[in-house]
């Protein structure tokens, strides 16, 4: 079972620091997101619907941008759904605290319906040089997943180049102040939040 952010907060995070909302539009997808701080570390999490699919997921990480867990599900049909926690030597465990071999030594995690994910990695980068990530991809909506690998590298003014060096694939990524993906060309934008009224 997927708790709401604000209840899993309550039993995994001593106390809140601050909170960010964002909203992307996909090509196919709308997905509202929070992320909240604490002296423990950081959950990001969102509902991503389209079409074919309503997934709600959640990222726990420690202090600094580590993956520790992750939890997504579908919502109309529960069934489709993955769990996996994430040691510090890189190994990754399943919902039964099995060990899922084919994710052994991934760092990072991408979730192919939210460019939150790919925010992780940057956070790592502490230079101008292309630094390259051990990747666990997960695809939705198939909830399949394989290790991949993938590079990035900071161009300066909030730019990151992205490449998958599996399937070849580029972007060049724009984040925000905060550091969350704002722009992912051809994929993922942040829309404006309208005021209530």
């Amino acid at each position: 079972m997927l708790y709401s952010i604000s209840t899993f907060m309550k039993g995994s995070i001593k106390s809140s620091v601050f909170t960010q909302v964002r909203i992307w539009k996909g090509n196919h997808s709308l997905e509202v997101f929070t992320l909240e701080q604490s002296d423990s570390g950081f959950i990001g999490g969102g509902i991503v619907t389209s079409e074919d699919y309503k997934v709600r997921y959640q990222v726990i990480t420690d202090a600094f941008w580590r993956v520790c867990e992750i939890r997504i599900e579908d919502i109309d049909r529960p069934w489709l759904k993955l769990y996996f926690t994430r040691t510090e030597d890189d190994l990754w465990y399943d919902a039964e605290s099995v060990l899922v071999p084919e994710l052994s030594g991934c760092q990072e995690v991408d979730i192919s319906i939210t460019p939150f994910t790919n925010t992780l990695a940057l956070k790592k980068l502490s230079n101008d040089r292309p630094n390259k990530f051990k990747v666990a991809y997960i695809r939705i909506p198939e909830f399949s997943y394989s290790a991949v690998e993938q590079v990035y590298q900071a161009l300066g003014s909030g730019r990151y180049r992205y490449e998958n060096l599996d399937t070849r694939f580029s972007a060049e990524l724009i984040a925000d102040e905060f550091g969350l993906v704002s722009v992912y060309p051809g994929l993922f934008i942040t829309l404006p939040r309208q005021p209530f009224k």
